[in-house]
């Protein structure tokens, strides 16, 4: 199989890209995993100063917004479940 179509495939089998649940599932794992980071950054960055303190605030507060939209979603979502059958 060519190497584009494999890695066309290869998207349509990861629920990731396919369903809205896990998609937002994902997002949320993966800013939850930079939010924790945080702290540690911030500590190294006070020990050796930094330049780049209020980009990094900047960053962190868009990771927040978006976590919380990614948890308003999930809220929010409809199991397709109800979908399926004319439910």
């Amino acid at each position: 199989m060519r190497h584009k179509t494999r890695r066309l495939v290869d998207l349509l089998d990861d629920a990731r890209f396919t369903e809205l649940d896990a998609n937002l599932q994902y997002f949320e794992g993966r800013y939850r995993e930079i939010l924790s980071k945080r702290e540690v950054q911030e500590t190294l960055a006070a020990v050796r100063g930094d330049r780049y303190r209020r980009v990094r605030r900047r960053y962190f507060s868009l990771i927040e917004r978006e976590l919380a939209e990614v948890r308003r979603m999930r809220g929010e979502s409809v199991p397709e479940r109800e979908f399926e059958g004319g439910t």
